[in-house]
């Protein structure tokens, strides 16, 4: 009654995709590669947002990051919020980056309030250091700033 024929076996939906994407890869050795390229164009944001999960789990910080507040974080004007300057269309790819305002290290949440767009310079010093403690060590950062 329940009995299927061994040529009619279902076959598993991740055993389905596999035999897709080898019959891509023979068609086309480059489609994988052209295919995460065009993936990660569209999403520049995901990077960011699998990174910044992965290391708060490591360090064992609390996370409530969404792939929406990454893409908040990546469509925010691109200017560092320590010093203020401005990226402009000479600078590189990796010339600005997320920093977490609190550290991980010092028990600061992977969250969107916790997370700021920062040149390289500002980040690069500020490393481990509290908010505080980066500002007193800076001669451009007085009281009245």
């Amino acid at each position: 009654m329940g009995s299927r024929k061994p040529e009619c076996k279902r076959i598993s939906q991740n055993e389905a995709n596999r035999r897709w994407r080898d019959k891509k890869a023979k068609e086309d050795p480059d489609f994988h590669v052209k295919r995460l390229r065009k993936y990660r164009e569209e999403n520049p944001h995901m990077a960011f947002y699998t990174t910044s999960r992965y290391q708060a789990k490591k360090a064992g910080a609390p996370c409530d990051l969404t792939r929406e507040d990454a893409r908040d974080i990546y469509e925010t004007p691109v200017i560092c919020a320590y010093c203020g300057r401005e990226r402009s269309p000479d600078d590189g790819p990796r010339s600005f980056c997320i920093d977490h305002v609190i550290p991980m290290t010092q028990g600061g949440p992977n969250s969107r309030w916790n997370l700021v767009k920062a040149c390289l310079s500002c980040n690069s010093s500020k490393d481990r250091d509290s908010l505080r403690a980066f500002y007193d060590r800076r001669p451009q950062f007085t009281e009245d700033r």
